[in-house]
């Protein structure tokens, strides 16, 4: 997997986090296949090689755990069949919902007991309009060099962003340096997708505008990934990042599917990079084949 080299309003733009259709709780993950494995080819690689990445775990109808080709091993604990806890080694979410246990309040994220990230949400009916995110450090930086659920935050919109990418943003922020601790994502919805984010970090600002496949969004509802595949009930066509007007990010997807459920995701990720006078155009394609449980 290719790394980059993100501004720190980037890696927050990427952190897109929990929406869900009106007629489910918050927290509550029903997907009508179930996922046992997520294979990964990068085609663009000097020699692809199609690698098992993801091998997931289901007890009865819920999501228990998701094993990691490194080794990492992320477990979900459940009251009354909705998430309330995301665990890593010595990384965790908690998860709090309003009185009437449907919506969301705020997740916070711990690392050997210390609340580092406080997310903070708001709702407009039954969809959510925006949420807050506050960094408290310190104390995330060695954590952030290994733990998943942080790369988790991260690797369905942009699949590049990574633990290295995190790891900066940590260490900046620890600083006090060139970062607010604190940034907002609004939402514009369009019917039952997304159409539109806007991350708002100090004087920056990031836009996504997404368009859409009739298939299946696979991991709508699930609150381990804070990506687009969470936000909307159909999988993405296209998705382009603009900052300060300028697109520079460019996604396209094609699906092999059965029915409407994808067994096959190939993204052709553009980017381009400018430094000085000079501006170079990059391309990844990558393809992700999933297994089902029988």
């Amino acid at each position: 997997m290719k790394k980059i080299n993100f501004s720190i309003v980037t890696i927050l733009a990427v952190a897109l986090m929990f929406v869900f259709a009106s007629c489910t709780k918050d927290g509550v993950y029903k997907p009508k296949k179930k996922i046992s494995k997520i294979y990964e080819t990068v085609q663009t690689d000097p020699n692809p090689e199609k690698i098992l990445k993801e091998i997931w775990t289901w007890d009865g109808k819920l999501l228990s755990k998701i094993s990691y080709d490194d080794g990492d091993i992320v477990t979900f604990t459940y009251e009354k069949k909705q998430l309330t806890t995301i665990n890593n080694g010595d990384t965790r979410i908690e998860i709090n919902y309003d009185s009437k246990g449907k919506f969301i309040d705020n997740a916070k994220m711990y690392y050997k007991d210390v609340m580092y990230t406080t997310y903070t949400f708001q709702h407009d009916k039954n969809l959510i309009s925006s949420y807050t995110v506050e960094y408290n450090g310190p104390g995330l930086a060695d954590n952030a060099r290994s733990a998943r659920i942080i790369e988790n935050m991260f690797r369905f919109v942009a699949p590049e962003v990574a633990q290295n990418e995190v790891a900066n943003f940590v260490k900046t922020a620890e600083n006090n340096t060139k970062a607010d601790n604190s940034y907002t994502v609004y939402f514009v919805y369009d019917g039952k997708n997304v159409s539109e984010q806007t991350v708002k970090s100090g004087n920056s600002q990031v836009v996504y505008t997404y368009t859409y496949t009739d298939y299946n969004n696979l991991f709508y509802g699930l609150l381990t990934d804070m990506g687009i595949d969470m936000l909307s009930k159909n999988a993405p066509s296209t998705i382009l990042r603009t900052e300060a007007g300028k697109p520079d990010y460019n996604y396209t997807y094609t699906y092999q599917a059965d029915g409407k459920i994808p067994t096959q995701v190939t993204e052709n990720m553009t980017w381009t990079l400018s430094l000085g006078n000079t501006t170079t155009t990059h391309t990844e394609t990558k393809v992700t084949d999933y297994e089902y449980t029988k």
